[in-house]
């Protein structure tokens, strides 16, 4: 039976992205990158690379949510090797 193995991203629109993102970043401690979001490596239960990686990013809502996640996400693949959070 296929399964799922990972979730490629979570992707928000906002009115105000850039405080949404310091909010963020200043309550939660999201690592936002100057492109809106982060990359974060998938690993096992002891901490070792599964293979992957899932983005988190908050855009303007003018984009349209599919244009914003594949531009994230290539964004992210750029930045993911010392940038990326775990």
């Amino acid at each position: 039976m296929e399964r799922v193995t990972g979730i490629g991203g979570t992707f928000f629109r906002a009115k105000d992205a850039p405080s949404l993102r310091d909010w963020h970043q200043s309550h939660l401690g999201v690592d936002v990158h100057e492109w809106g979001g982060t990359a974060s490596t998938w690993t096992d239960t002891e901490g070792k690379s599964a293979g992957g990686m899932s983005v988190w990013s908050i855009g303007p809502v003018k984009r349209h949510l599919l244009q914003l996640a594949f531009e994230h996400a290539s964004k992210a693949v750029v930045c993911s090797g010392p940038q990326a959070t775990s």
